[in-house]
């Protein structure tokens, strides 16, 4: 989950202000002393200083110094740049224009159609959302390509609603049916975009919304863009046959409802990936369930006279799982705590991480030092293929890991096309420690995320790929 600046009449908590834009303005951000807050050894009706370590402070008026910091704010964004930045420089709350540039203030001859909320996946909201509640389909259907989500920590891990989007609209044209919040997030157009250009929010993004929600509010203010409240959204991950997963608004409680009855529906707010309509980033060429060949190229069709090497998972991260893997193996052969790798204490911490190939070679590295045996990172560190070598591969992450669950129907469709081997229902590791004797793994049959133990269990093993 991506934070960044939340406040309140009640709390400040500093994050924006503090890194995105006095980063891009390239300036010294303010100190609590000098918006006027003191520490205090105990918190009595005060707030959160915006700033630094402490953690109790106290104002002389709150809403005063609210006030001074969106001016601060402010004063910040009339230092960028006052004609539009290109996709790449975008911060949270900035103004997404339809030739796709962005800034923090309204230009006068220019065109607002979205506000950002994701800096790195280049990812803004639209303007406006339904004027009324939908159901997220017209009857109950399992949609076979889209994995059904069964843990809220999972569901915050899956960003994939455009090619979640996709592959529902299509589903239900193929069947004759209806899904009215798809329809809608497929038809939404705006000067500068298409129908279609649109998709309705995964759970991680919807997340990702709701804890910028603020920021988000201000700017839609600015522009006369439709604010969020306290009212429910749909994302478009699927929890089963008859359920989906929303987003309640008033609190940040991801849960899941039918997905058409008569009793509950929710608002659809429009999402859209404007690195996808710039020409900055060539990793939009390649689309998930894609193969990945050893030139470095990707399509969904099988392309003779090329050597496929993998399928592709995650396009902004622009990663690919190879065509096979290890049968079952233990993580290590001894029982040893990894200095360099962080022990991770929760399931919804260890989907969080994403760093694969840090632990690979931080493990690796350990093992070799210390004389030991880490079978599950040695089999994918010899791993190579035409056009990689060993050491290119590395063992998922768990962040990694979720994200080959959540597209794993249309992963397999494609490793069956080119005699992969499917993932199925097993158990895999991934190279995030839970602690000295544990480590996480995922059951593919149930989305389980759990840890046990390294020496004892063996399970398998699947290399990825950064390209």
């Amino acid at each position: 989950m991506r934070k960044f600046l939340l406040y309140s009449s009640a709390l400040v908590v500093g994050g924006l202000l503090s890194g995105s834009v006095a980063e891009a303005a390239c300036i010294q951000t303010p100190t609590c002393s000098s918006l006027g807050y003191t520490s205090t050894s105990s918190c009595t009706g005060g707030t959160k200083c915006p700033f630094g370590n402490a953690w109790n402070c106290t104002a002389s008026d709150l809403n005063d110094k609210i006030t001074e910091l969106e001016k601060t704010i402010e004063e910040l964004q009339q230092n960028s740049s006052s004609g539009g930045t290109s996709s790449s420089n975008c911060i949270i709350g900035d103004i997404l224009y339809s030739d796709m540039t962005c800034n923090p203030n309204v230009i006068s001859d220019k065109t607002p159609i979205g506000v950002v909320f994701d800096r790195a996946n280049k990812l803004a909201i639209g303007l406006e959302e339904s004027s009324s509640v939908l159901a997220w389909s017209d009857f109950t259907r399992d949609v076979p390509e889209l994995s059904n989500i069964e843990s809220s920590s999972t569901v915050e891990a899956d960003w994939q609603g455009k090619n979640n989007t996709k592959i529902v609209l299509e589903y239900y044209k193929a069947n004759g049916k209806s899904c009215p919040a798809f329809e809608y997030v497929n038809s939404y157009k705006t000067e500068g975009t298409q129908a279609g250009d649109w998709y309705l929010p995964a759970g991680g993004e919807l997340q990702a919304i709701y804890s910028n929600k603020d920021v988000l509010n201000i700017t839609l203010g600015k522009i006369e863009g439709t604010k969020f409240g306290s009212k429910d959204y749909w994302s478009s991950s699927e929890y089963s046959y008859d359920d989906a997963w929303y987003l309640q608004f008033s609190n940040g409680y991801m849960t899941y409802y039918d997905k058409y009855g008569d009793t509950y529906y929710c608002y659809v707010r429009p999402v859209i990936n404007f690195g996808d309509l710039t020409d900055e980033d060539s990793s939009t060429a390649c689309n998930i369930g894609d193969i990945f060949y050893s030139d470095k190229t990707c399509s969904a069709d099988v392309v003779s006279g090329k050597t496929p090497i993998g399928v592709v998972f995650d396009t902004t991260n622009r990663l690919i799982i190879g065509l096979e893997e290890a049968l079952p193996l233990k993580w290590s052969t001894t029982s040893f705590d990894i200095s360099g790798v962080s022990n991770i204490g929760s399931s919804s911490a260890a989907t969080a991480d994403w760093q694969g190939k840090n632990n690979t070679k931080t493990v690796l590295e350990y093992c070799k030092a210390n004389g030991y045996s880490c079978p599950a990172f040695e089999y994918v560190n010899s791993y190579k293929t035409a056009g990689t070598s060993a050491g290119d591969w590395y063992l998922p992450a768990m962040g990694e890991l979720t994200a080959i669950y959540i597209n794993r129907a249309v992963l397999d469709v494609t490793l069956g096309k080119i005699g992969g081997t499917t993932s199925g229902t097993k158990i895999y590791w991934s190279s995030s420690e839970f602690s000295k004797y544990y480590a996480w793994m995922l059951e593919f049959n149930n989305g389980n995320v759990l840890n046990y133990d390294k020496e004892f269990n063996n399970y398998y093993v699947r290399p990825v790929l950064a390209f």
